[in-house]
């Protein structure tokens, strides 16, 4: 007998008496009817843990922390939409009167004031602003 014919799988049963092809149908069709009743009642176990386990939602019970000094007015985070409130609070109504001013002119001694701090608190704060300002003299009158 060839040795590579040995696990060379064939449709006939040549190789097999009558009574082994016969033993072999029977183990078959014993085997299948085990594992369709094993599969039958694991899906049936299967259904039965997925109707037991279906919930509707349910609403949470807690609610989410507020922290105490948190308002719509005064929020604990910065964000674009506030700041971009803060500035129109700050610039104030648009102007749609005939008397129409811009931003400076409606607000000029408070502009005038913030200038003056900071052009002072800069002065107050440079060492050497006599170099600084002889540096920037004829830059300042020639360029301008």
């Amino acid at each position: 007998m060839d040795p590579s014919n040995l696990f060379k799988f064939t449709n006939n049963c040549s190789k097999f008496s009558f009574s082994q092809a016969e033993s072999l149908n029977s183990n078959i069709l014993r085997f299948r009817e085990k594992y369709n009743e094993n599969l039958k009642v694991f899906r049936d176990k299967v259904q039965a843990l997925e109707q037991k386990n279906v919930t509707g939602l349910k609403k949470p019970a807690g609610t989410i922390y507020n922290h105490p000094y948190h308002s719509d007015h005064h929020p604990l985070n910065f964000s674009p939409v506030k700041n971009a409130e803060f500035f129109h609070d700050f610039v104030g109504p648009e102007q749609v009167s005939p008397h129409y001013e811009n931003f400076l002119v409606a607000r000029k001694w408070a502009v005038a004031i913030w200038v003056g701090y900071f052009v002072l608190m800069f002065g107050a704060t440079t060492v050497d602003l006599h170099w600084i300002m002889k540096s920037s003299f004829i830059p300042f009158i020639f360029w301008m």
